[in-house]
């Protein structure tokens, strides 16, 4: 584990092998990414359209494979992340779930649609919306847990400033 705490690959795969583990002192990366309310629903909803498993095992969560489109420029986010969602254009707005990212491909939007596409809750209008001169960046995260109790932005960034975390 000392190796671990150091590399956040390590990490990574630990947690994947300890799931629904996470290892809370460890050198992964974290992100906040908004997602709008109508979009948060879908994401943590499975169909039986999206698969062909038995709906009923817990464990399909952790192999579905989920992917978050966005414009590839603003900041880089690194491999592996543990990302947050933060739920936008609802009262309060709110971080209600994790993920942790583990691939990143930013190409044209066929490439990115021709690999991703239907993984995502958006259509390839939308995703051809969100790129930005025809490049996409398409962030793929697996693991996706609700948290336990919702927290605001604001009471997240308080506690964050009393353990001296930087934004």
């Amino acid at each position: 584990l000392r190796a671990a705490k150091s590399d956040p690959a390590s990490v990574a795969m630990l947690e994947q092998a300890l799931d629904p583990s996470v290892i809370a002192e460890s050198v992964v990366p974290a992100v906040i990414v908004p997602i709008q309310a109508q979009f948060s629903d879908r994401l943590l909803g499975v169909s039986p359209s999206q698969l062909d498993f038995d709906m009923t095992d817990p464990s399909i969560g952790a192999y579905r494979e989920h992917v978050y489109f966005r414009s590839d420029k603003g900041p880089r986010i690194p491999v592996p992340s543990r990302m947050f969602w933060y739920r936008t254009k609802d009262s309060p707005s709110r971080v209600f779930a994790v993920s942790t990212i583990d691939k990143i491909v930013v190409s044209g939007l066929d490439h990115v649609w021709g690999r991703f596409g239907g993984y995502g809750v958006l259509s390839r209008s939308d995703v051809e919306e969100v790129g930005d001169a025809g490049r996409v960046m398409a962030i793929r995260f697996v693991r996706t847990r609700q948290l336990r109790r919702e927290i605001t932005l604001g009471a997240l960034r308080q506690q964050a400033s009393k353990l001296g975390i930087d934004e």
